[in-house]
C-alpha cells in the first residue's frame, strides 16, 4: 500500500506541521517537566558499576547482569564525561521519543493513510501518557526499541523501491535495537505480518493459503529472511552464551492479572483503575462483575475486528499482540512495555477518524484529552517519587550531622514503587549507592519490613528486629514517613 499523494493530502499540509508542532512542543515541556527529577531506582547501581569499567568495551560484557550494552553503554559515556546529571541523562530518550512521533506518520503513511489522519496519529502518541517509559534514565531502552522497530519497518516497506536500502537497513535496525532490548526482535514477525496484510490482498476473512500464495516470492525475498536469521542467530546467542538472562515464563496465578492491565493500559486512568482494582475484589461485587464484564467485551470487540476488520486494522492488532504477549507472558506487564502498542493504537483511532464518521471524530478528541490528562497526572507522580529521593538524601546528611560520624544509621521503609497505580520505581534499588555518589558518609543500611513488590536490595526484618535494635541502641533508625515524604527518627 502506498501513501497518498493527492491534492486533498497537499491542502492538509498545515495540520501536518501544526501537528507537528504541537507533538514536538508537548514533549520539550515535559522534558522540562523532568528538569528537577534526580536518578531514581536502578539508575545508581548503573552508575556505580559503569564507573568501574575501565573502557567502553566493558558495556558489552557477555558477563554484566543485564545485556543491553547500548543502555549501559551510556552511563559509561556519563561517568566519563562528568556529565552524572539526570537532565543530561534523560536527553537521548526524549530525542528518540520524538523520532517516534515521526516513525508513527511515517508508518500511518506507508498504510496509505491521508496527510491528515497519519499526522493525528502522530499527534495522538505524542500525546499518550508515555512518561513512564522515557522519563526515567533507566527505561530509555523502551523509546530506543520503538525508534528501531518503527525504523526498521519503514526502511523494510521501502525494499522494492529502494532494495538495497530496504535489506541492509532492517537488518541494522533490529542489530542496534536488540542491543537497546531483546524484545526488539518483534520486528521480524512485524515484517511478514507487513507483507501479509498490508502487502497483500486487502479482503476480509482469513484465507491463509489464498494470502501465502499471493505473498510467496515477499516472504521468500532477501530482506525478510536476512531478519529471520538474525533473530535465529541473537536467539541461539542468549541461549548458548547468555543461558542465565533467558526470561522464563511467568507462574499461571499471574497470567490473569498481565492480561486485564496489559488489555486496559491504554484506557483513561480512572476507568482502568476501576476496572483492574474491580476485577481485584477491592470494590466490591458489583464492581468485580463490571469490571470482568468490560474486559472481555474488550477482548470480544477486539476478535471481531481481527475477524471481519480491514487489513489494515488487522494489521494494527496483531502488532499489538507482538508488542504485548512477551512481558504478559514472561517478565510481567507494567505500564511501560506499552509504549510502542500506544503507537499502534493511534494509528487505529487516526484510521477510524479518516472514514469522516461523527462518533469517530468525538472518540479521537476525548481519546486525546483524556491521555493528555493522564500524562499530566503520570508527571506529577514522577516529580513526587524524583521529590522523595532527594528528601531522603537530603534527610540522610542531616542525620548524619545529628548523630555524629562512625554511627550505624537504619533507613526502613523507604518506598519502593509510588504513584496510584505503583509502578514508578524509586528506591527498590540502589539507595546505598545513591548516598555514597551523593557526598553522604556513612555507615548506612536499608532494611524494608514488607515484601517489596518488584525487586529490592534492602534487608528485609520484621517488626521485632526494629524493636530489639531500638532497644540495644545498636544503630540509629530513621522511617520514611508517606505522609510527609521524608525520613523520620524511630521513637520506642
Amino acid at each position: 500500500m502506498k501513501p497518498c499523494d493527492s491534492q486533498a493530502d497537499r491542502r492538509q499540509r498545515p495540520i501536518l506541521w501544526l501537528t507537528f508542532g504541537v507533538g514536538i512542543a508537548w514533549t520539550i515541556l515535559l522534558f522540562l517537566a523532568f528538569l528537577p527529577v534526580p536518578f531514581l531506582s536502578d539508575s545508581w547501581i548503573h552508575l556505580e558499576r559503569a564507573g568501574g569499567f575501565p573502557g567502553a568495551g566493558s558495556a558489552f560484557d557477555l558477563h554484566q547482569a543485564i545485556y543491553r550494552p547500548f543502555e549501559i553503554l551510556w552511563y559509561y559515556v556519563l561517568h566519563v564525561a562528568g556529565w552524572e546529571s539526570a537532565v543530561i541523562g534523560r536527553i537521548p530518550g526524549f530525542l528518540e521519543h520524538a523520532a517516534v512521533i515521526f516513525l508513527v506518520y511515517g508508518i500511518s503513511r506507508r498504510m496509505g493513510m491521508g496527510t491528515g489522519a497519519a499526522a493525528i496519529a502522530a499527534l495522538l502518541f505524542a500525546l499518550a501518557p508515555n512518561t513512564k517509559s522515557i522519563g526515567s534514565v533507566t527505561v530509555q531502552n523502551t523509546p530506543a526499541r520503538g525508534m528501531f522497530v518503527l525504523a526498521g519497518l519503514s526502511l523494510f516497506a521501502m525494499r522494492k523501491r529502494h532494495p538495497v536500502l530496504g535489506t541492509v537497513g532492517p537488518a541494522l535496525c533490529l542489530v542496534q535495537g536488540l542491543l537497546f532490548h531483546p524484545s526488539s526482535l518483534e520486528l521480524v514477525p512485524l515484517c511478514a505480518v507487513w507483507i501479509l496484510l498490508i502487502e497483500g490482498p486487502d479482503e476480509p476473512g482469513w484465507d491463509v493459503r489464498k494470502r501465502l500464495r499471493a505473498c510467496r516470492s515477499d516472504l521468500l525475498s532477501p530482506a525478510l529472511l536476512g531478519l529471520v536469521a538474525l533473530g535465529v542467530g541473537y536467539c541461539l546467542f542468549v541461549i548458548l552464551m547468555l543461558p542465565n538472562r533467558v526470561e522464563g515464563a511467568n507462574g499461571l496465578n499471574a497470567l490473569p492479572s498481565n492480561l486485564v492491565r496489559s488489555t486496559t493500559f491504554w484506557l483513561p486512568e480512572d476507568l482502568r483503575w476501576c476496572a483492574v482494582e474491580g476485577l481485584r475484589g477491592q470494590l466490591g461485587v458489583a464492581a468485580g462483575l463490571g469490571g470482568g464484564l468490560f474486559v472481555v467485551l474488550l477482548w470480544c470487540t477486539a476478535g471481531w475486528f481481527l475477524l471481519r476488520g480491514s487489513a489494515r486494522v488487522k494489521f494494527l492488532l496483531v502488532a499489538i499482540v507482538l508488542d504485548l504477549a512477551p512481558p504478559v507472558i514472561a517478565t510481567g506487564f507494567s505500564m511501560r512495555y506499552g509504549y510502542l502498542t500506544y503507537g499502534w493504537i493511534a494509528m487505529g483511532l487516526a484510521l477510524w477518524l479518516s472514514t469522516g464518521r461523527r462518533l469517530a471524530i468525538v472518540a479521537v478528541i476525548l481519546m486525546g484529552l483524556s491521555w493528555s490528562f493522564d500524562t499530566v497526572g503520570d508527571v506529577l507522580e514522577q516529580r513526587e517519587a524524583g521529590r522523595i529521593v532527594d528528601n531522603i538524601l537530603a534527610d540522610c546528611r542531616k542525620a548524619r550531622r545529628d548523630v555524629g560520624r562512625g554511627h550505624t544509621i537504619a533507613i526502613v521503609d523507604t518506598p519502593a514503587l509510588w504513584g496510584r497505580e505503583k509502578d514508578i520505581t524509586v528506591l527498590n534499588l540502589g539507595l546505598l549507592i545513591a548516598l555514597d555518589r551523593s557526598g553522604v558518609e556513612g555507615p548506612f543500611v536499608a532494611w524494608r519490613t514488607k515484601r517489596a513488590r518488584t525487586s529490592s536490595d534492602q534487608e528485609l526484618v520484621d517488626s521485632e528486629f526494629i524493636e530489639e535494635s531500638l532497644q540495644r541502641r545498636s544503630v540509629h533508625i530513621y522511617r520514611f514517613d508517606p505522609r510527609t515524604l521524608h525520613l523520620e527518627p524511630a521513637r520506642r
